[in-house]
């Protein structure tokens, strides 16, 4: 029933908001309705599996994050619980998502859309990364679109502010100033090194102190065992980002295409240059839950980007392609792993689908 009902408001959400953009000739109007249906449906639940985790960590004055600690406190002192801590990260990082998907492709409303129902659960449980991560993301756009190295710098320091993991994303700024005729042989040289690395301190003592607080969320990880569990997680980015590359190399004119259009390189960096981290994500999950995962966005930029500019696909052929791109990632995350008993993350995230408070 609740899985019924997602999918009724999802259709509904999104019906609305293509009829409201062709209605509209300013962008805003739009780009206001995608950050309140975000914040609807990942701001307002009232549990995630990390949900006691947090709220334990803001009781107590924990946590490992100045900007998490700053603000636990001053909700705490104002006598503000979790629920409105959540509210909070989920809107300020909804804000950053949709903007920065609105400088990148005209059809960031059917993208973000996407994005959000496959790693609704990550999402909306993550809140600290996901914030630092979009931080991030604004600031290498600043760095490689705008080239306000100020600017970017800033929004590096608050990225790490807001979440000390991030520090393991500085080497993707380094990538960007490497050559895309360079940039799979560079990839494969930080993989190998990141996964050295890890093997030498191994790899479980890469988990957070103080993770027995998110034991629920961590053990969700485990009903997805070895390399066929990560396999399922992550098949559909390792596909989507070998397409990426090699369609860029094997089309003529493919390079120049990402120098006319910073842009097109700005999204298919971002959704390549992750793949350093699938050594260690396909032996500890949660890495690739957080560096890999939350990229989809970007992938989604490069392909609409891809098919408008590369292959002049019409807008419809385009929205066909991207809803099979859609139904591949869909299958990967809810439907083949259903059929091998893995089904946690599906169950997980209707649970927090459900808890919204307008249901309740």
């Amino acid at each position: 029933m609740i899985f019924l009902l997602s999918v009724s408001i999802l259709v509904v959400v999104a019906i609305f908001g293509v009829v409201l953009g062709a209605a509209s000739k300013s962008p805003w109007p739009k780009i206001l309705y995608v950050i309140a249906g975000v914040f609807f449906v990942c701001g307002l639940v009232t549990y995630t599996p990390d949900w006691d985790g947090y709220s334990y960590w803001m009781s107590n004055d924990a946590g490992r994050d100045i900007v998490f600690q700053f603000l636990s406190a001053l909700y705490r002192d104002n006598g503000y619980e979790y629920s409105a801590l959540h509210m909070t990260y989920v809107l300020l990082h909804a804000i950053i998502l949709v903007y920065l998907a609105s400088k990148l492709t005209k059809n960031y409303f059917i993208v973000v859309f996407i994005y959000i129902s496959i790693i609704y659960l990550f999402y909306t449980t993550q809140i600290r990364f996901f914030l630092a991560y979009f931080l991030f993301a604004f600031g290498a756009y600043c760095l490689v679109i705008d080239r306000r190295h100020w600017r970017s710098a800033l929004f590096f320091v608050a990225a790490v502010l807001n979440h000390s993991a991030l520090i393991l994303m500085a080497p993707l700024v380094l990538l960007f100033y490497v050559s895309p005729k360079k940039l799979g042989r560079s990839i494969l040289f930080l993989a190998s090194g990141f996964w050295t690395i890890a093997l030498l301190l191994n790899l479980t003592a890469l988990l957070p102190a103080g993770a027995e607080y998110f034991s629920s969320y961590i053990s969700s990880d485990a009903e997805r065992p070895g390399l066929l569990g990560s396999f399922l997680v992550f098949g559909p980015y390792i596909l989507s980002s070998a397409l990426l590359y090699f369609f860029i190399r094997g089309k003529a004119g493919g390079y120049r295409s990402l120098e006319e259009n910073p842009l097109l390189r700005y999204s298919w960096y971002m959704a390549l240059t992750p793949m350093v981290y699938l050594p260690i994500a396909m032996g500890l999950q949660i890495v690739g839950h957080r560096f890999i995962v939350s990229s989809l966005i970007f992938h989604l930029c490069a392909w609409m980007s891809l098919f408008k500019v590369q292959l002049k696909f019409s807008k419809e052929l385009r929205y066909g392609v991207l809803i099979g791109i859609w139904s591949i990632f869909l299958s990967f995350t809810y439907l083949i792993p259903s059929l091998f008993g893995m089904d946690s993350y599906l169950d997980s995230s209707l649970k927090v689908f459900g808890s919204n408070m307008f249901f309740r």
